[in-house]
């Protein structure tokens, strides 16, 4: 796949007045039309007694003069693998819904509550640059940016059933995947946001491959520029896109994490995500006990769907290569690392994909779930210390915040050491699929029924 991104290191801002008009070739479906609707962009506010007396009412009026614009006004499509003319990125935000909480932003001298709003998109440069359809949905993105100085994100447009969604989605660190964030938790005191929601899974959070992809290849365009060395500018905008990020995500409390209550605070994750996995793998057992069933839902390494390159701060440069299952019911992500170091990305299922992005089921991938590198607690008895990714403690010292867990754990894995036997031998087709069965293979095979 290959998104051809807006993404020019020498591209000067906006306020310069030399942002490069790009026009998407006609065979990519170019030549939009820009014309706006008359009377505003939802037509003239209603009356009071007209729309009702209640704000569910004056919504409601709201959201059918979004329906009738968006009928009356030519379709902007977020497709084309490519880039999309300023202009009609900024008439998408325009149309697009925001549905996160007001965050605390300084104000100068103290915090103080703000809603994202489309201006602020704007302001902060996150108007869809380039976009892409998968399975229906469309999807536009902004530039990928750089969050605190180390964690990537990018702002999503969905759009689904006539309508644009806003969505926050980031690169996680040990996993290396692009997650959905449903919502925060925001110190009162410092305005840091020190908790990203995991919702009803950080599984059922990870986007499908072929998002993954995009995001992985228009990273590899960004300009990782480190704070120092911003101008002062490029720090306003930096700080403007990180607000406008977690804008797009509902409030966390901390009561809500101690009572792990996840999908009440995000509407669109409760009623279109599923709440519980559609199946899960074997957990708990020894890494050479994660035997493949015969004919199951294990990769099929002739089926390889998409590939694609990035890169981040835990493992460098790192390839993610999708397979279908042998059953073709479900879709595994390997990733690679340089030293040819796998890992198991993403075990992905083929259902309807939400207006958050996400599949609507998901699956609990067990004992498949360990990264390569491991936060410690996660690690148990596998962690290799010999091999560890340092962080500053709380005391100031270096402390061990990732450990590997190659050598004791996912070199141990049939499906890993498969993949790893393939790419060492240059083959595409193996003629010796998996046939090993663990002890209760009859009774996994019947619980993969629900994946039909």
């Amino acid at each position: 796949m290959s998104i051809d991104g807006l993404n020019d290191p020498g591209r000067k801002s906006k306020e310069d007045g030399a942002v490069p008009t790009i026009r998407i070739p006609a065979e990519k479906g170019g030549r939009y039309m820009h014309e706006r609707p008359s009377g505003g962009l939802y037509g003239e506010r209603p009356k009071q007694e007209e729309a009702g007396s209640d704000r569910a009412g004056l919504q409601a009026y709201g959201r059918r003069m979004r329906r009738r614009m968006l009928a009356e006004v030519p379709k902007i499509r977020l497709v084309g693998e490519g880039v999309l003319p300023p202009e009609e990125g900024e008439m998408i935000v325009e149309q697009a819904d925001i549905e996160g909480d007001p965050l605390l932003v300084s104000n100068g001298e103290k915090l103080e509550p703000q809603m994202l709003t489309r201006e602020k998109l704007l302001e902060a440069e996150l108007e869809p640059k380039y976009g892409m359809e998968l399975e229906g949905v469309e999807f536009g993105f902004s530039e990928v940016f750089l969050i605190d100085g180390m964690r990537e994100a990018v702002v999503a447009y969905v759009e689904k059933d006539e309508q644009i969604y806003v969505r926050g989605y980031y690169r996680s660190g040990n996993s290396a995947m692009w997650r959905y964030l449903p919502d925060r938790l925001q110190d009162e005191e410092s305005g840091e946001v020190t908790w990203y929601g995991v919702g009803h899974s950080e599984e059922a959070l990870t986007l499908p491959s072929g998002i993954q992809a995009a995001l992985n290849e228009q990273s590899l365009k960004m300009e990782k520029v480190p704070e120092e060395e911003m101008t002062e500018r490029e720090r306003y905008v930096n700080g403007l896109r990180r607000n406008a990020f977690y804008g797009t995500a509902k409030a966390l409390s901390k009561r809500m994490i101690r009572e792990n209550a996840p999908g009440e605070h995000d509407d669109a994750l409760e009623k279109e995500v599923d709440d519980k996995p559609v199946y899960a793998f074997r957990d708990g057992v020894p890494p050479e006990h994660l035997l493949p069933i015969s004919d199951g839902p294990w990769p099929d390494y002739e089926s390889e769907r998409i590939s694609s390159e990035g890169e981040s701060p835990i493992y460098g440069h790192f390839t993610a290569r999708t397979y279908d299952s042998i059953d073709k019911r479900v879709k595994w992500t390997i990733m690679e690392d340089g030293r040819g170091q796998a890992w198991v990305g993403q075990i992905e299922t083929k259902s309807p994909i939400t207006s958050t992005g996400l599949r609507k089921s998901w699956m609990n991938p067990g004992g498949f779930r360990k990264s390569l590198y491991e936060y410690p607690a996660r690690a148990g008895s596998y962690g290799d210390y010999e091999d560890v990714k340092l962080g500053t403690g709380a005391d100031g010292a270096p402390h061990p915040r990732y450990v590997s867990m190659w050598k004791n754990y996912l070199s141990k894995i049939a499906l890993i050491r498969e993949y790893g036997a393939r790419r060492a031998d240059g083959s595409i087709r193996n003629a010796d699929r998996p046939i090993l069965e663990v002890p209760d293979a009859k009774e996994e095979s019947d619980m993969l029924d629900d994946l039909e």
